[in-house]
C-alpha cells in the first residue's frame, strides 16, 4: 500500500470533515491508497490516536452508512472487533456532506487489510 501525507487544500478539507465528527487537533492526514471506489484518509490527533475520514463513491447514499451502523452494532455486541461509525456532532448522522460529496469517519482497529487476494485462508477470514 502507498501512502502519501496530504498538505494544502486536501488538509484542510479533511480536517474540516473531522472536525464536524468532533475530530479534534489532527496534525497529520496520510491518504490511504488500494480502495477500489472511496477516497480514503487516516487522520491522526497523537501517535496513539487515528481515526479514518472516507469520501464516499456517488454510488452510495446517505442510508448505507445506517446500514452499517446497524451491522457494526451487532458484530460489536457479539464480541467481534470492528471499526465503529461516529456520529456528526451537528445532526447526530453517520455522515457530513461538503462540497457535494458524502463523508463518513470511524475509528480505526489495529491490523491490515487486503484489497485483493489469492489465498482462500484471508478470503475465509
Amino acid at each position: 500500500m502507498n501512502i502519501s501525507h496530504v498538505g494544502g487544500v486536501v488538509f484542510d478539507s479533511v480536517s474540516d470533515v473531522a472536525s464536524r465528527f468532533g475530530i479534534k487537533g489532527v496534525n497529520l492526514i496520510v491518504e490511504l491508497d488500494g480502495g477500489l471506489i472511496n477516497s480514503t484518509y487516516r487522520v491522526h490527533v497523537s501517535e496513539t490516536e487515528f481515526y479514518i475520514i472516507q469520501s464516499l463513491s456517488p454510488i452510495f447514499r446517505k442510508t448505507v452508512l445506517e446500514d452499517i451502523a446497524v451491522v457494526t452494532e451487532y458484530l460489536a455486541n457479539v464480541g467481534v472487533v470492528t471499526p465503529r461509525l461516529i456520529k456528526n456532532i451537528k445532526t447526530d448522522g453517520y455522515c457530513v456532506v461538503k462540497d457535494g460529496k458524502i463523508w463518513r469517519a470511524m475509528t480505526c482497529v489495529d491490523g491490515f487489510s487486503l484489497d485483493s487476494t489469492k489465498a482462500d485462508i484471508y478470503a475465509y477470514r
